[in-house]
């Protein structure tokens, strides 16, 4: 069920890749700089010409240590809906994506955001125009 949002901005740190089919190994790496996934908050953020692989900060020092770089996901208004047994259905995302931008107008100055909410579900968060 597809329901608009207010989100506050993020900050990850991230590896970037050229697209989503190339993130699987990205977030492998990136999840082996972490001492635990325990609590953690994993991003894919997908602008139109890359993506970042994304965990949002726990510590200011997070970025030095993992020598990764920062970035905020913005807030403001996000249709949203989700992807569930999303491993499995890896194919709907990108058509989920669609889907939402058909039904509302969306913000191009902002990325989309998938959020992995859990280990099997999905939201994905199209950025609305105010």
């Amino acid at each position: 069920m597809d329901k608009v949002v207010n989100k506050k901005p993020v900050d990850v740190i991230y590896i970037e890749v050229p697209s989503p089919q190339q993130s699987k190994e990205a977030f492998i790496q990136l999840e082996s700089k972490l001492p635990s996934l325990k609590g953690r908050k994993f991003y894919g953020i997908a602008f139109s010409d890359k993506y970042f692989v994304a965990v949002e900060i726990h510590d200011e020092q997070e970025p030095k240590k993992y020598g990764l770089p920062t970035y905020i996901i913005p807030g403001g208004k996000y249709a949203k809906t989700e992807v569930k047994d999303y491993m499995q259905n890896l194919h709907k995302i990108p058509t989920t994506f669609e889907k939402l931008e058909k039904e509302y107008p969306r913000d191009e100055t902002r990325p989309a955001i998938e959020f992995y909410e859990r280990g099997d579900k999905l939201i994905c968060l199209l950025p609305l125009k105010s």
